[in-house]
């Protein structure tokens, strides 16, 4: 799940491009601390993300914007006994702009 929610961001969808904005703005630099966020999630038996809770980030657009995207992709059917919510731990960091294109 770690390993799909790492795809939806690194994306190229409108919402990823506004995370990866906010994370630059925010003093986003490759050698920047990276943000850290707690994240919990409830997984359907479909593998389809029904709900995302985040802890750790203070700006609430960009928070909606983080659990619209995580949610939007689904992440894999999970094991029948697995406990939920899932407690993710993600750390967000800028992408490094000027290996682009490259």
């Amino acid at each position: 799940m770690q390993q799909k929610f790492e795809q939806q961001l690194a994306g190229d969808t409108d919402g990823a491009r506004r995370i990866q904005d906010y994370l630059t703005r925010r003093g986003g630099a490759a050698d920047a601390p990276a943000l850290k966020l707690a994240v919990r999630a409830w997984v359907l038996s479909d593998g389809r993300v029904s709900r995302v809770e985040v802890d750790g980030m203070d700006d609430a657009g960009i928070r909606i914007e983080l659990r619209a995207l995580l949610m939007a992709g689904g992440v894999g059917t999970p094991p029948l006994e697995m406990l939920q919510p899932l407690h993710l731990r993600l750390s967000l960091r800028a992408k490094d702009r000027s290996r682009e294109g490259k």
